[in-house]
């Protein structure tokens, strides 16, 4: 998701991570490399913080 006026890229989970790890199993080994290369390939926090990255 690009924000606009600023143009920050900001990478989203869905909320049930755990629900999507078959599809993340079937994935090519190229898209495996780049999600890992992006930072998006693990559960990055298990209990979202919506005030992150907001500058508080």
């Amino acid at each position: 998701m690009i924000v606009p006026d600023t143009g920050d890229l900001l990478f989203l989970q869905p909320a049930d991570w755990d629900k999507f790890a078959s599809e993340r199993a079937q994935a090519s080994p190229k898209r495996r490399a780049r999600a890992e290369q992006a930072g998006i390939f693990q559960l990055l926090e298990k209990e979202p913080n919506p005030m992150a990255g907001l500058g508080n």
